[in-house]
Parts: structure tokens; C-alpha cells; sequence
């Protein structure tokens, strides 16, 4: 079993720094709401993660997200049966209490954010287990928009991020085994960006997480629609 918790801790941290970023706000600015989606990959020591983001920003300062995500980590089950793939889901809320503007020079953030994890895996399914878990994370950052061209830009941004997360082993509906672990992430990324005749907001995001449990990559793509109120 110590094996598998080892799996599972490791699927965890390959979706942690998905759970600490802003993804529509950050691209607005302040008095201007908007929707968006997001899609990407998380790449940790060769294990790979995806996932799917849609959110409505409301004046480009208080966020409410879906986030969506999958990950794999572990040998290759036709050889050992001890691979596992995880499917995590929860909201994420966030906050952007300073904004860039003429006389601040960058913009601020809080998030949170909560999520259900359920893993699949044969070496469960052959000792008759079954295992799910779930995650918190608390983070705050600072990003800036620098202009490159017309309708061209790319905002920096540093993240810090706590993550909390728990993960229960049963068997018929019993708890046999519960892991906790809490990491710390630090999260830059550039967010470049596109605004297009229309006004849509197309992105390209490429992300590197330095966290106590893994380093990570990721790279996504981002469609942010402004609406002015």
C-alpha cells in the first residue's frame, strides 16, 4: 500500500499549481467583466496532467472558476498494474483587490480554491480498493501588463500557493489508510496575450511551479470574451 500512496501523492502534485492561478481577471482590466476558458498540459518527471478551466470575472476583480483536470503518474500498467490516473474537480474564487492603472504599477491577487480527487488505477482494482481524496489551496501573486506591439501584450506573473490535501484508501466502503501532505509553490508564468478585431482576448500561458512536492511545467491556452458594462 505504500507503494500506491506513493503513486497517488505524486498524481496530487502534478495538479497542485493548476489550482493556484488566475485565468480570466488577470487578462481584464479593472471595471471590465468578461468569461473565459482555459486548456492545458502539466508535465512533472515525465508524468503528464491536463486540464480545463471556464470562469466569469465580474469587473475584472472578483472570479468564480470550474476547473477540471486529469493526471497520470506511475509505471506502466501492462508491466506492473501500478500506474494510477486521477480526476480532480472544484471551483476556485478569486479576488483582485489592486489593478493595474496609471499610478499603480502592478496588479494584485488572492485565491482559493477547493477540489474532489478520484483515482483509478488496476493495482486498486485487484486488491479490491478503491481511493479519492480531496485538495484546498490558498494563494496570492502579482502580475503587470507590458505592452510588445499593437494588440500585443504579455503580463508576468508570480504566484505563491499553499496546497492541502488529503487522500483515503478503502475497501467496501471502509477506511482502511488516510495520507495528508501540505506543499508550498511558487508559480511563474508569462501570459501572453492577443486581442483581435473583435475584442476577444487569445492567450498563450507557459507556467513553471517550484513546489516541495514536485517541479512542474505546464502550458496553456486561454479565450477570455470582455464584456463592457
Amino acid at each position: 500500500m505504500g507503494r500506491v500512496f506513493g503513486i497517488l501523492v505524486f498524481v496530487v502534485a502534478i495538479m497542485a499549481p493548476s489550482s493556484a492561478r488566475a485565468q480570466v481577471s488577470v487578462w481584464l482590466q479593472k471595471g471590465v467583466s468578461g468569461v473565459g476558458a482555459s486548456s492545458g498540459v502539466l508535465v512533472a518527471s515525465g508524468e503528464t496532467g491536463l486540464n480545463a478551466e471556464v470562469g466569469y470575472s465580474y469587473l475584472g476583480v472578483l472570479e468564480l472558476d470550474l476547473d477540471l483536470g486529469w493526471a497520470h503518474a506511475g509505471g506502466d500498467p501492462q508491466v506492473d498494474g501500478s500506474s494510477i490516473d486521477g480526476v480532480n474537480l472544484g471551483p476556485v474564487i478569486q479576488f483582485h483587490p489592486v489593478k493595474q492603472s496609471k499610478e499603480v504599477p502592478i496588479s494584485f491577487d488572492l485565491q482559493g480554491a477547493s477540489r474532489q480527487s478520484f483515482y483509478f488505477s488496476q493495482a486498486l482494482t485487484d486488491q479490491g480498493l478503491s481511493a479519492a481524496g480531496w485538495q484546498i489551496a490558498l494563494g496570492g501573486g502579482v502580475y503587470r501588463f507590458v505592452p510588445l506591439a499593437a494588440s500585443v501584450g504579455v503580463i508576468p506573473e508570480v504566484d505563491l500557493a499553499w496546497i492541502h490535501s488529503s487522500t483515503t484508501i478503502s475497501r467496501d466502503r471502509m477506511d482502511l489508510a488516510t495520507t495528508t501532505q501540505d506543499d508550498l509553490a511558487v508559480i511563474v508564468g508569462a501570459n501572453f496575450a492577443l486581442l483581435d478585431s473583435a475584442g476577444h482576448i487569445w492567450g498563450v500561458t507557459p507556467t513553471l511551479s517550484f513546489g516541495t512536492a514536485a517541479t512542474t511545467f505546464g502550458l496553456a491556452v486561454n479565450f477570455v470574451l470582455p464584456m463592457e458594462h
